[in-house]
């Protein structure tokens, strides 16, 4: 006879009804699957779980060593089809371990600092995309709170929020360029702080470009010059380098 579950050939008994199925295996599998059922399958295995956890995870780890592909396939399944339990889980897990978690994190960088590097420069790109974002979305929520930051940081750090705004100019005009706060303090100290036009050093001083943005000079360090601000503005956009007075003075 042919069992009607696994196709396999079988030898029924002579008397009786004949049977349709070669085993109660395939007869177990035959019936219905109904909502009743699945539920003892899943109370059954959670069961099992409980008394065999270490022998679980320990299978489920070489099975996922020895099927990476499949393996990675299922992780990326489960998470679209389940984005809000998995990240639910990962917030609890996170609060509940907060220091675990960063502990880890400060191991694997501190042991494998060629990796921690590549991936931080593969991911900048995004990161600051998704930064932006963020505060795009906070200034819209908060803006009085977001203008009230930016001012104080203004205060604290006026020399970095200035090469900022450089950085901004020059990356519209397509020349690039940039420089740091250190490198305009150093730049400031190498010229006691003086302007490099008139020689002053009792007066707030500004970031000129030798060769105006305008005309297409960067904001590199080799391009800035430190004037005082009616010294900058009377220069305007001409290619004048006030470097060599103050060597000759």
């Amino acid at each position: 006879m042919i069992c009607q579950e696994c196709k396999k050939e079988f030898k029924a008994a002579t008397r009786g009804r004949p049977p349709k199925y070669c085993s109660a295996k395939c007869r177990e599998h035959a019936r219905p699957d109904t909502e009743r059922r699945r539920e003892q399958r899943r109370s059954s295995y959670r069961r099992f779980y409980q008394r065999n956890r270490e022998k679980v995870l320990e299978k489920n780890a070489q099975w996922a060593k020895s099927h990476h592909s499949k393996s990675a396939e299922y992780v990326r399944t489960y998470r679209e089809k389940h984005l809000d339990k998995v990240r639910e889980y990962v917030r609890s897990y996170l609060v509940q371990n907060r220091d675990a978690v960063l502990e880890r994190k400060r191991a694997y960088h501190k042991n494998h600092p060629e990796k921690d590097r590549e991936y931080r420069i593969s991911h900048r790109a995004e990161g600051n995309k998704r930064a932006r974002k963020w505060q795009a979305k906070y200034r819209a929520q908060h803006p009085e709170e977001a203008r009230q930051k930016c001012r104080e940081f203004y205060k604290r750090n006026p020399a970095k929020y200035l090469a900022k705004g450089q950085r901004r100019r020059t990356k519209k005009s397509n020349a690039g360029g940039a420089y740091t706060a250190e490198e305009w303090n150093a730049l400031l100290e190498s010229y006691g702080h003086r302007c490099l036009c008139c020689g002053r050093s009792d007066v707030k001083l500004t970031v000129d470009h030798i060769v105006p943005v305008s005309l297409g000079g960067t904001s590199n360090i080799d391009n800035i010059q430190p004037l005082c601000r009616s010294c900058n503005s009377r220069k305007r956009n001409k290619v004048i380098d006030f470097r060599g007075r103050i060597h000759a003075a």
